[in-house]
């Protein structure tokens, strides 16, 4: 059993989790992202490269939308390779770029990889895995220094891209590594001579700074950025098993995010929760498994801190998630700016309270905890001030949960 201060988180391996909501069609309420992209694949005949940025908050369709970029491509004749970041357990360097092209450089490069100068095939095995063995001498220690091999990467697209397009598509570029970064922003500010093209996709309010700021400065990017469905697009996505008095509530409740909105009609097929999940019911395990791995990211102090605002419920005041996760003031005002940037929890404008994004993400966090540690968390939690709420009201909920027969 692990430390009562730090709370076993459940679920399946993060590895497992490789895509943050369950992807969506995007030709519903996406068509003009569509379009976008179709005239993106449709520019690389002219030899010419291109980039194509979509960003959004989780759960709007970009990996759908990536998806269909490669579909496009595929379509057209055109090569597609994909990649994202690792998982916490690898981040490796250049991860997102490594897995996009490492297991086909062998065979789709072939003769091409030959052709290059012994110092850029030195550079690129330093990057590439199966290519290391090819390495005409070993790598001195800064031999995949970022420009370098920003440079490299853009002459293999050139050589890649020589006889026929290429497409390169990178998922979850807010995980990424310093390496993928800087390659995709020095890609951008130093296109390569052949037609290829760079489809990303990232949560916006994750981004690295450098690469929202290369984005914002780099020429002839076409950007596409997810806002939240209309309801008549919503409707289409729940599908006729879903009754029509439930269709307006789960639009309200998802607040038009397509991914939130597959999970609300998941659970409603489940069938109303039981009087112990009444206010906290749980969540599908898609989802559940897609929490656990944002989860994970945290650091140890971090992930007591979300399960501590799980327990607790909106609003969210420092003072009582330190209580209840029973850690000093600073340390808990450290966690929260590390769970904030995760975008977990945002911070409520005009207060000084927080919130998680979504009801949801809460319900997965909450029952992702060791019931050991939750118990306690709401013993504390009804001792807790509850940052000057503490009345009948507010403990309820948590007395509720840890009273026993005869109290």
């Amino acid at each position: 059993m692990p430390p009562r201060r730090y709370p076993a988180f459940d679920g399946t391996p993060v590895a497992a989790a490789t895509d943050p909501h369950r992807p969506v069609s995007p030709l519903i309420g996406r068509e003009s992202q569509r379009r976008e992209i179709e005239a993106a694949v449709q520019g690389l005949s002219q030899g010419r490269p291109a980039f194509l940025e979509i960003s959004g908050d989780p759960g709007t369709g970009k990996t759908a939308l990536l998806a269909e970029v490669t579909r496009v491509a595929r379509v057209a004749g055109i090569d597609a390779f994909n990649g994202r970041p690792q998982p916490v357990d690898g981040d490796l360097p250049f991860g997102a770029i490594v897995d996009a092209l490492d297991g086909r450089l062998p065979v789709t490069g072939g003769e091409r990889l030959d052709r290059l100068p012994a110092a850029q095939r030195d550079v690129l095995a330093a990057v590439f895995p199966s290519l290391a063995a090819d390495a005409s001498a070993p790598s001195p220690p800064d031999i995949a220094a970022p420009y370098r091999a920003a440079h490299a990467v853009r002459v293999l697209l050139e050589d890649l891209a020589s006889s026929l397009p290429v497409v390169l598509v990178l998922d979850d570029l807010q995980h990424a590594d310093a390496g993928t970064v800087d390659v995709v922003c020095r890609l951008m500010c130093t296109p390569p001579r052949a037609p290829v093209l760079l489809a990303f996709a990232h949560r916006h309010r994750q981004v690295s700074p450098r690469l929202r700021a290369t984005v914002d400065t780099a020429r002839e990017v076409t950007r596409l950025h997810l806002e939240t469905l209309a309801e008549s697009h919503a409707g289409a996505l729940m599908g006729e098993e879903t009754p029509a008095h439930a269709r307006g509530e789960l639009y309200r409740a998802s607040e038009g995010n397509p991914g939130y909105l597959r999970a609300l009609a998941d659970v409603l097929e489940q069938g109303p929760p039981g009087i112990d999940e009444a206010d906290i019911a749980p969540v599908p395990p898609w989802f559940a498994s897609a929490m656990a791995a944002e989860v994970a990211r945290l650091s140890a102090v971090g992930r007591l801190v979300v399960a501590a605002c799980a327990v607790l419920g909106d609003p969210l005041t420092v003072p009582s998630v330190a209580a209840v996760a029973e850690v000093g003031e600073q340390d808990a005002y450290s966690a929260i700016d590390e769970i904030a940037s995760h975008d977990l929890i945002r911070l409520v404008a005009g207060t000084g309270r927080f919130g998680f994004r979504h009801p949801l993400v809460r319900r997965a966090v909450y029952h992702n905890v060791s019931p050991g540690w939750r118990l306690g968390a709401h013993a504390r939690a009804a001792q807790s001030p509850s940052g000057g709420r503490a009345s009948a009201v507010g403990t309820a909920p948590h007395l509720t949960r840890v009273a026993t027969p005869g109290d």
